[in-house]
């Protein structure tokens, strides 16, 4: 059984209302599903839930978090649960995307060892933050998108505002020649020091910001300094891809041209096929149905390492 319950309730980018968001118990849901097919003689060999690291510290009435709860709860159903924090880019994804990882497995099956995560890497030779981090680097995930694939020009405009931020925080450094260095593979030390360099609201002069920026900007320490409007250099592995695309709150913005990232360049951040079609109906539900995703290699990772398990159960 696969189940990614509504995020919203425990992401930082929400309003962080948990249980108290009437979205924040539809784990609940997933619990009767699993009790009615156990009811009916057909209970599954196990589940994976998916949800953001905020859910860590949502808590129940009791002040039990909501992962121990489903630990416990799942645990009287006969499954051994276990959870874990991962971050997309161990795992082959070019995005620094956190995400809570459960996985209940039925007590006759043993219980799930995350540790077959890197096993899984190790034995495919999959790019990660300690081998092959050159292939998840922003400057090869952008290096060779082309005019062949779907959805390659298509991006959501920003407002006259957002617009006036980008502007004034100014591109990263690289150019189109810098991009085929990266399309071949050429050290990053070869290329300039200023490669490594991202941008974001801070690089704006204070006189361009508005009031409430200038304000952060005046007191870093009372506004623990956040990077709004992030620019992700070309040497860096870019941030989660949120389902709301706004420039203030996640990386989404080109690190050398002043716009959002296309449709086809935030699929890429995210490790969707360059033949995948997106099916949507506004260029922003585009974006929403990228961001809510779960990144397609991670999932596969996830499926061979308990795939893997249940054969060695099985022998």
């Amino acid at each position: 059984m696969l189940a990614g319950f509504p995020c919203q309730p425990f992401s930082n980018a929400g309003l962080r209302k948990g249980i108290n968001d009437e979205r924040g118990n539809l784990f609940e849901e997933c619990e009767k599903i699993i009790l009615e097919k156990i009811n009916n003689g057909n209970a599954p060999m196990g589940f994976v839930f998916e949800n953001v690291r905020g859910i860590l510290s949502s808590k129940m009435s009791d002040g039990t978090s909501i992962p121990d709860e489903i630990v416990k709860r799942t645990n009287k159903l006969g499954y051994n649960t276990v959870y874990k924090l991962v971050k997309a880019s161990d795992y082959g994804v070019p995005s620094a995307r956190y995400r809570v990882i459960i996985i209940g497995l039925r007590k006759e099956l043993g219980t799930f060892n995350f540790d077959r995560f890197n096993e899984i890497v190790q034995e495919h030779g999959i790019p990660n933050e300690k081998i092959d981090r050159y292939e998840l680097m922003l400057g090869s995930v952008l290096s060779d998108i082309d005019e062949t694939m779907p959805h390659h020009d298509e991006h959501w405009k920003y407002s006259p505002s957002g617009k006036y931020m980008i502007d004034k925080i100014g591109p990263c450094f690289g150019s189109k020649e810098i991009l085929k260095q990266f399309k071949k593979k050429t050290p990053t030390e070869k290329m300039p020091p200023e490669i490594h360099q991202g941008r974001s609201w801070k690089n704006m002069d204070r006189e361009d910001m508005s009031p409430r920026f200038q304000r952060i900007h005046d007191d870093p320490v009372r506004y623990q300094a956040p990077n709004f409007y992030r620019r992700f250099a070309l040497t860096e592995i870019n941030g989660t891809i949120t389902a709301s695309a706004q420039p203030e709150a996640c990386g989404i913005t080109h690190p050398l041209e002043n716009r959002r990232f296309t449709i086809r360049e935030a699929a890429r951040i995210q490790s969707f096929p360059d033949d995948f079609i997106f099916p949507y109906s506004t260029i922003s539900n585009g974006y929403k149905a990228i961001g809510n995703a779960v990144p397609p290699v991670l999932a596969w990772v996830i499926a061979s390492a308990i795939s893997k398990h249940l054969e060695n159960v099985e022998s």
